[in-house]
């Protein structure tokens, strides 16, 4: 999980420049997130929590 709020993709500055904002969009791509390395362990530590969580849910769901 990253905390981080999307942003618009800026068009290019200068006309003959590659147009990374009409790039994603053709991929259906409108927004992007800056983030940093703190954020990505985050995303690991919640992900293992997760996980973990599904685990005692299907433990404790399974007839004995």
């Amino acid at each position: 999980m990253v905390y981080a709020k999307p942003d618009s993709i800026h068009p290019p500055l200068n006309p003959h420049q590659f147009d990374y904002k009409s790039y994603p969009q053709k991929q259906g791509i409108q927004h992007q997130i800056r983030t940093n390395f703190p954020s990505i362990k985050k995303k690991r530590m919640f992900l293992k929590l997760y996980l973990d969580l599904l685990q005692t849910l299907g433990n404790s769901s399974c007839p004995n």
